[in-house]
């Protein structure tokens, strides 16, 4: 990955001296360890200490412990982070060390971390996905999302610095080795905020700390146990009807009037679209007198998808066949303007890297013009020039489990080649599962920068949309504001779900995803 830049005004700082307690087993240790090793190759901080747990995890209840215990052999949970670089040390080895670290990151969530609070300038973090009983209730409660709080306790004190919501999953276990991988993205922003400014918020508003909830009882599981059956018996019928020959939760195009920022759902109208596909990530483009849309089809059969095109006749989408197929997956056709060359940059999170093409023959021939990126997974990259900058912004998969909704980074570049990528020094500037992912090209009306992204919170991918305006955008700094959220009840005709738009010439297309 791209190393992040570290200019700054100001004497240069000294790396941040961390130490960092691992979880007890049997807890996951993914994230921790992914932690550890994204922070050795980072110039801004200093591992010190990497202590291993001080004692084993708090018990749960005995019903509560098994049921996890059943879910773990049965469906292990993926764990691709790379191995610990080096034994862990005992923690009072550790604490006869002279130096005061600037940070304990505990893990564990053991009582024999407490005193480093004290110790720690800038106290003692604790990512509440660790905590035992962590995800239980929103996981029992069929929740849609789990809150991932990051809580530091320094001088008596203890704060909510960070707060993030990630999926749910069906089963328990599953949403706790989840949350405990994607707990490492609040963390690695709030370390670059202390680098960057000398201390780290409170969450804004706060967020008090509020009391664990009491063990989960013989009615929660038991409702648990509803909820993961009712699951998966959902899971199979949608299956059944696939095989059957119906499209389960299919994306759909639909036209409108206005831009991306003020369209009416409520006057959007769907498109047909071929049996056994569906169609998302639709983009406009005006060229030669014509409005083009290049869109991903998918086909259920072959599981893949591929870039076409149409182009809008009325308030008619006509159908201009595939411009792009590959072996593997395409979606998401950033497409734009650029002198006198027309790109498009399709999602290929399949090559480990970014492409850019360039139309031969617009919108049905292209060929490869540059890529960046190089062995990065990400999902759905837009460029924009802002202020006589280049910038990409994209969404990494940076865990196990293959997700790219819960983390936006950015990167400056030289130009539109993809040339000369330099990573934010915030990266991730943007994490959540409610707010992170793009969904579609950035834009500037009157003057001001805005970034549409997809709502993923509502327990279903492609919930809604969200929109942004960014206030502030440059190498060390990244601020936005939201503007405008829209969700399955803005829409009228059974749409359970929204996640794309683009706008053109007066023009609205978004996809739509039904029952």
């Amino acid at each position: 990955m791209p190393a992040p830049a570290f200019s700054r005004k100001g004497p240069p700082l000294s790396p941040i001296c961390l130490w960092i307690v691992l979880p007890a087993q049997p807890h996951v240790t993914a994230g921790p360890r992914r932690l550890i090793a994204v922070l050795r190759g980072d110039p801004r901080y200093r591992i010190a200490h990497v202590i291993a747990p001080p004692g084993p995890p708090a018990p749960l209840p005995r019903a509560v412990g098994t049921m996890l215990g059943l879910e773990l052999r049965a469906l292990p949970p993926p764990d691709h982070a790379p191995p610990l670089d080096a034994a862990p040390v005992a923690l009072d080895l550790a604490a006869t060390d002279p130096e005061a670290p600037d940070v304990v990151i505990d893990f564990s969530w053991h009582g024999a971390v407490d005193p480093m609070a004290a110790r720690a300038r800038h106290g003692l973090w604790r990512p509440d996905a660790f905590a035992p009983q962590a995800g239980l209730h929103d996981c029992f409660g069929a929740g849609p999302v789990t809150c991932l709080r990051v809580i530091c306790a320094r001088a008596g004190h203890t704060r909510t610095i960070a707060r993030d919501l990630c999926d749910t999953k069906p089963l328990a276990s599953r949403t706790q080795a989840y949350m405990r991988e994607k707990s490492v993205q609040p963390l690695r922003r709030l370390l670059a905020l202390l680098h960057r400014d000398g201390r780290v918020a409170e969450t804004t508003p706060p967020d008090p700390v509020t009391p664990r909830p009491p063990p989960p009882g013989a009615g929660d599981l038991l409702r648990y146990a509803g909820h993961v059956l009712a699951d998966a018996a959902g899971r199979g019928l949608r299956r059944l009807r696939h095989r059957a020959g119906a499209t389960p939760r299919p994306f759909v195009l639909a036209l409108g009037q206005g831009t991306a920022g003020d369209f009416d759902p409520a006057a959007i109208r769907a498109q047909p679209r071929p049996r056994n596909t569906f169609r998302a990530d639709p983009f406009l483009l005006h060229h030669d007198g014509e409005t083009y849309c290049l869109f991903e089809e998918y086909d259920y059969r072959t599981r893949r998808g591929h870039i076409a095109a149409a182009v809008l006749d009325g308030d008619i989408m006509r159908d201009l066949g595939p411009v792009l197929r590959a072996p593997h997956h395409l979606s998401y056709p950033f497409v734009f303007h650029h002198g006198d060359d027309i790109f498009m940059i399709p999602e290929t999170n399949a090559t480990r890297r970014v492409e850019i093409w360039r139309a031969e023959r617009f919108p049905m021939e292209w060929t490869l013009h540059a890529t960046g990126l190089e062995g990065i997974r990400t999902a759905d990259t837009t460029l924009i020039e802002w202020r006589g900058q280049w910038w990409c912004f994209t969404n990494p998969c940076d865990d196990s489990f293959g997700d790219f909704c819960n983390a936006l980074s950015v990167f400056a570049l030289d130009g539109p080649d993809l040339s000369g990528a330099r990573a934010h020094a915030l990266n991730p500037v943007v994490t959540g599962a409610d707010r992170a992912r793009n969904a579609g090209r950035l834009f500037v009306q009157d003057g001001r920068l805005f970034r549409l992204a997809q709502d993923n919170s509502g327990g279903i991918y492609g919930y809604g949309l969200r929109l942004f305006e960014i206030t502030e955008l440059s190498q060390q700094h990244y601020r936005e504001t939201p503007v405008r959220h829209i969700t399955p009840s803005d829409f009228t005709g059974g749409v359970i779900g929204c996640h794309h738009a683009d706008a053109c010439m007066g023009r609205v297309v978004i996809d739509l995803r039904l029952p």
